[in-house]
């Protein structure tokens, strides 16, 4: 699970796709950031990863998150 997904981790995520599990959890609260990101990425690099709209300060949403794809 990446938080900040959106910022300068995201743009670092080319290296991580070669190394990374199947799936990884990209969360930000700005939907326009997690959107571009996915433009970003090939289109086999974005099959690794799940973009989740949140914000790490919302204890709920948060636990929804762990719950759901347990990371």
């Amino acid at each position: 699970m990446i938080t900040g997904a959106g910022g300068s981790i995201g743009s670092e995520l080319k290296p991580v796709c070669v190394t990374s599990p199947p799936v990884g959890i990209l969360v930000d609260r700005q939907r326009t950031r997690l959107f571009q990101l996915g433009l970003d990425l090939r289109p086999t690099d974005r099959s690794h990863f799940v973009p989740v709209i949140a914000d790490i300060q919302d204890v709920s949403a948060m636990r929804e998150i762990f719950a759901l794809h347990r990371p």
